[in-house]
């Protein structure tokens, strides 16, 4: 959940049509967009490795737009290629994330379905408790994870929802303040249970398109909003 999030940060802010103008007059950031949607077109089309290719075409669009950040320029206006170059991008980026995102293999035998008899040492994978981040819950099983995970998932969803950029602002920001703790704690349990992240990214796709196509409107829409901006800084990654 938590590289879905940041994915989603990722498109949300660089399909931009504003983005794609923003730089000032004798940059390339129209050719550099087209050449970053060559590249993620090429990565959804993979039959194998799309997820990891888009990742990788996102860290090139992360550095880069760092790196050109004091070069925005607010007066410039995108052309209609470059409108066009910023939608097949976002196309392009939520095919590759969601052909990336495959439901694990059951595991084999019983042994990590079933609880372990009583006084005998269970494993790992069943009992070992990742510490809460402050304020944050408590995760010690795959069940937890899904159930918690499921909670911020929706919680998020509905703080996004609507179209007024001061109050999509106030009720996101307002959420994930709250839940900084929550989501630490979700990640702390990623790190060492990469299956349960697969999991429940395949097992919630068509959410999370929806949620990324809402998040997209908003970044659209929402743009020059210091409210929403201010925001959008605070998805965790």
């Amino acid at each position: 959940m938590q590289n879905f999030v940041k994915n989603l940060v990722i498109v949300s802010l660089m399909t931009s049509a504003t983005l794609l103008g923003a730089c000032k007059k004798g940059d390339d950031a129209g050719k550099k967009m087209a050449e970053f949607k060559d590249k993620m077109c090429g990565c959804a089309d993979k039959k194998d490795g799309a997820g990891d290719c888009a990742k990788k075409v996102t860290d090139e669009m992360t550095k880069w737009a760092t790196d050109n950040a004091g070069k925005a320029d607010t007066a410039a206006k995108p052309t209609d290629e470059q409108v066009e170059i910023g939608k097949k991008l976002a196309e392009c980026t939520t095919k590759a994330m969601m052909a990336g995102m495959t439901m694990p293999p059951p595991p084999t035998g019983s042994a990590t379905m079933t609880p372990p008899p009583a006084g005998s040492a269970a494993t790992p994978t069943e009992t070992a408790t990742t510490p809460p981040a402050a304020g944050g819950v408590t995760i010690a099983s795959s069940d937890d994870y899904k159930k918690h995970g499921e909670e911020l998932f929706k919680g998020m969803s509905e703080a996004f929802e609507g179209d007024d950029c001061d109050k999509v602002a106030d009720s996101a920001g307002k959420f994930i303040d709250a839940h900084k703790g929550d989501f630490e704690s979700l990640k702390s349990w990623e790190k060492t249970h990469k299956d349960d992240e697969k999991a429940f990214e395949a097992a919630h796709k068509d959410d999370m398109k929806k949620m990324m196509d809402q998040m997209g409107k908003l970044a659209d829409k929402c743009k020059t909003n210091a409210a929403f901006k201010a925001t959008m800084s605070k998805i965790p990654e």
